[in-house]
């Protein structure tokens, strides 16, 4: 596994944390909040050690934006409202707790951040991306067709049916006007 990998473990299991922990009412919305800025901390440093940087040890998330470069929807504000929680959620003297809004606001970011990282984790590394295949060295009638179709015989490809044997005449899937209810044209849309 690859350290990037391990921080979004770590981050993803954070942000499990927060959420579990705030539906609890008997614990404080600080604690859940110190969870998100893990999660958000955590999957920030990952997409930094993709970068080929390693991650300083801080918990400052604007830092940790700018390092990532990233132009995610990742709010300046909300990582300046979040980060500190990194400290205040672990002393006593801070029970006022962020809002059921701000909840939502580091939830969303928590969120954007993990997505962030898993996004850059599934796309190959600028300098080892493969190359499309080059159609030139193809037959010319296969040129561009994926190569597992290119190498097909011609003669074992079946013809596809005419439209009109798959589907049976109009006539015969519409009910005739006189069958349908006479309140039929008054029915509200479906609204499913």
């Amino acid at each position: 596994m690859s350290e990037a990998h391990a921080w979004l473990d770590r981050a993803a299991a954070d942000l499990a944390a927060a959420r579990f922990l705030r539906t609890n009412p008997g614990i404080p919305a600080v604690i859940a909040s110190f969870h998100y800025l893990q999660c958000a901390e955590k999957a920030l440093k990952g997409v930094v050690i993709l970068r080929g940087s390693e991650p300083p040890r801080i918990h400052a998330l604007g830092r940790l934006l700018e390092l990532a470069a990233s132009s995610a929807q990742l709010d300046a504000d909300t990582a300046d409202l979040l980060t500190p929680c990194a400290v205040v959620a672990r002393y006593p003297g801070f029970e006022v707790g962020p809002t059921t809004q701000d909840l939502d606001r580091f939830d969303h970011f928590a969120a954007c951040a993990l997505d962030l990282l898993r996004v850059r984790l599934a796309a190959p590394p600028p300098d080892t991306a493969e190359p499309p295949p080059d159609t030139a060295e193809m037959p010319p009638d296969t040129a561009g067709l994926p190569p597992d179709t290119a190498e097909l015989p011609p003669d074992t490809a079946e013809p596809l049916p005419d439209a009109a044997e798959l589907l049976p005449d109009a006539a015969e899937l519409l009910p005739d006007a006189a069958e349908m209810p006479p309140d039929a044209a008054e029915l509200p849309p479906d609204t499913d």
